[in-house]
């Protein structure tokens, strides 16, 4: 029997996983994010769009299903801004290499019905929102 690999998940086997992850810009210079607010009490965190990438899938199709899966909208990639790389341990206990590739969009719409657009779970509220990029850069 064939052994299954996931070459971008992260794991004993293959320790690497990559992500690719969006800046979408509106037209009033502002940064869509994901603000989760109440982490441990009091804590908020904001974050930009990330999403691993699977096997057979290109970094575009990627971007476009994780801004509609965690935003619920479209956006035209405009240009690559760069690579984060990190490490993590994994639920396996493996040390993981993550690199994430960045790009800049250009947001196009809401996507209606869609399932992304922030939730709450266990008192950690989340929310969608547009920051003014000089506010974002101080809030993470």
């Amino acid at each position: 029997m064939k052994k299954e690999h996931h070459y971008f998940i992260g794991g004993k086997i293959q320790p690497y996983q990559l992500s690719v992850g969006a800046v979408v810009l509106n037209g009033n210079g502002e940064v869509l994010c994901h603000h989760f607010s109440g982490i441990q009490g009091s804590l908020d965190i904001y974050s930009l769009m990330r999403q691993t990438v699977e096997p057979g899938k290109s970094l575009e199709e990627m971007i476009a299903f994780g801004l509609k899966k965690e935003f619920g909208v479209r956006a035209k990639i405009e240009g690559f801004l760069g690579s984060i790389v990190g490490q993590f341990t994994n639920w396996e206990q493996a040390a993981i290499e993550k690199t994430t590739v960045y790009f800049l969009c250009e947001y196009e719409g809401e996507i209606e019905n869609s399932p992304g657009r922030g939730d709450d779970l266990e008192g950690v509220k989340s929310a969608i929102e547009w920051i003014k990029l000089d506010d974002l850069i101080v809030k993470m």
